[in-house]
């Protein structure tokens, strides 16, 4: 039995103003609210956002009485998929007035995208397949050869 909200496998970044960061992900970014603990006039303590099917977040409001040492979310990049066109997506962010910290650009390992900064600090990425690249439906027809599996041993 579930009792109370049931929140799936998802990152949580802890936010210092939730309202305006439920915001700039919504007008922003173009997430969807799902859910807010906001009712009767009082702060909200949680929203739950979604981009796209299985690629939800979740902002939860600073506790003042728990200090965060350090920056925020240091060393971590969220990565968002995007079905259609990277760069319109960027340009879409940028007339929001969000800067674009990197790209859009083509990486080695076949997307492109784009990384912004939360807010608070958060680096999310944006990652579509590069213009020249085949969508994933025309993958399945590509056969590819198998090569001989080399056999591991421990030692």
């Amino acid at each position: 039995m579930v009792i109370g909200y049931p929140l799936p496998a998802c990152p949580t970044l802890t936010v210092r103003n939730l309202v305006a960061s439920t915001l700039w992900y919504e007008a922003g970014l173009g997430f969807r609210l799902l859910f807010t603990t906001a009712e009767d006039g009082d702060d909200p303590q949680l929203s739950h956002l979604r981009w796209a099917e299985s690629s939800d977040l979740v902002l939860l409001a600073d506790d003042p009485q728990v200090a965060l040492a350090g920056g925020r979310g240091l060393g971590v990049t969220l990565r968002f998929p995007v079905s259609g066109s990277v760069d319109a997506l960027a340009e879409k962010v940028k007339s929001y007035g969000i800067e674009i910290l990197l790209g859009p650009i083509d990486r080695p390992w076949k997307t492109r995208e784009f990384v912004v900064a939360d807010p608070d600090g958060y680096h999310l990425a944006f990652a579509g397949r590069m213009a020249d690249e085949l969508p994933l439906e025309g993958l399945v027809a590509i056969e590819l050869p198998i090569e001989e599996k080399a056999v591991v041993t421990a030692i």
